[in-house]
């Protein structure tokens, strides 16, 4: 049973990787602010689906393994990045 060796590897590449490109797009010489602002909804939103596969693989690890959920410190940091990511998000778009 590998499903928790999925939690760290989608979350760090959703956080680590998605989320830096999507920082980094908007240096790109050479292109119009459109493009930049596609191509940086664009990361966040595979960083959000990265994220999301993550906390499910851990979630899903826990349930089979009958371990609570939410019992540590970690847990409930990683639970407040994905609700203050997820807002952060939601409010990007609306802009």
């Amino acid at each position: 049973n590998k499903v928790f060796n999925y939690h760290p590897v989608f979350m760090s590449v959703g956080f680590g990787f998605c989320t830096t490109q999507a920082i980094l797009s908007f240096g790109w010489p050479f292109s119009s602010h459109v493009l930049k602002k596609l191509l940086h909804v664009m990361w966040h939103t595979i960083a959000w689906i990265f994220a999301g596969v993550g906390l499910k693989a851990v979630w899903k690890f826990h349930n089979e393994k009958g371990i609570t959920n939410l019992y540590s410190t970690h847990s409930w940091t990683g639970i407040f990045t994905i609700i203050l990511y997820g807002i952060q998000y939601l409010m990007g778009l609306s802009y």
